[in-house]
């Protein structure tokens, strides 16, 4: 198992949390750190996550 490091940006909505964690735990990732903020009406998030997927799957899975 490898640790990456996800970024997430985008406009502040309900369920970006659950959509995000929702496609990690699909791959078998868990969470090892989080952190969150709202930025003028944006928002931010950065997990750490270590899975067996490789940084293409996640990023593959996470595409809008």
């Amino acid at each position: 198992m490898s640790l990456l490091a996800v970024t997430v940006l985008g406009h502040d909505r309900p369920g970006i949390i659950a959509e995000v964690t929702e496609v990690l735990a699909g791959l078998g990732g868990n969470l090892e750190d989080s952190s969150m903020t709202l930025l003028r009406g944006h928002f931010a998030m950065t997990l750490v996550v270590r899975t067996d997927a490789d940084a293409e799957a996640v990023r593959a899975a996470l595409a809008p």
